[in-house]
C-alpha cells in the first residue's frame, strides 16, 4: 500500500462511527478482515501498520474537524443580499439515512433565502463565514515586506 492515511474528513454515507469510517477506507485501500480484527483486550489491530494509520487517521480528523469549525457560524445569521460569502454543511442528515459534509461553496444570498451558486439542491447550508481578504488587501494590512 502506498498510502496509510488519507485525511478522510467525512464518514462515509451510513457510517456514524469514527472506527467504522476508518475500516471502510482501509477495506478500500486493501486491508482485509484478517487485518482489521482486533484485540479484546485493547482494541489495537494485530498489524503495527495498521494501528499507525488508526492513530494518523484520528489525529487528521481532529485536526480538520477543529479546523473547519473555526470562523463559522450558524447559517440563520448569514447576510442577505449580493454578498458573498463561503457555505457548507456539517453533519447533514441525508433523507436517505446517514450524515454528510460538504465542500464549501462561495454564494450569496437573497432576500427570499435562496443560496445562489450552492448546488446541493435540497440539502441546505448549515454553517456560513465571510471571505478572506484578497491577496492585495492582506499584503497592505500587514505592510509591504519588500520596501517597496
Amino acid at each position: 500500500m502506498s498510502n496509510l492515511f488519507h485525511p478522510m474528513t467525512t464518514a462515509p454515507i451510513g457510517c456514524l462511527d469514527e472506527r467504522e469510517a476508518f475500516e471502510a477506507w482501509a477495506t478500500l485501500n486493501g486491508w482485509n478482515r484478517t487485518h482489521l480484527s482486533r484485540s479484546r483486550v485493547n482494541n489495537t489491530y494485530a498489524w503495527r501498520g495498521l494501528n499507525e494509520a488508526w492513530d494518523a487517521f484520528k489525529a487528521g480528523r481532529a485536526s480538520v474537524s477543529a479546523s473547519r469549525q473555526e470562523g463559522w457560524q450558524p447559517i440563520e445569521t448569514a447576510p442577505v443580499g449580493r454578498v458573498m460569502f463561503v457555505v457548507a454543511a456539517f453533519n447533514a442528515p441525508l433523507r436517505r439515512g446517514g450524515i454528510y459534509t460538504t465542500d464549501p461553496y462561495c454564494v450569496w444570498q437573497e432576500k427570499r433565502g435562496q443560496f445562489q451558486r450552492w448546488p446541493h439542491g435540497a440539502l441546505s447550508p448549515t454553517h456560513w463565514q465571510s471571505l478572506a481578504a484578497a491577496p492585495h488587501q492582506a499584503q497592505e494590512a500587514q505592510g509591504d515586506r519588500h520596501g517597496n
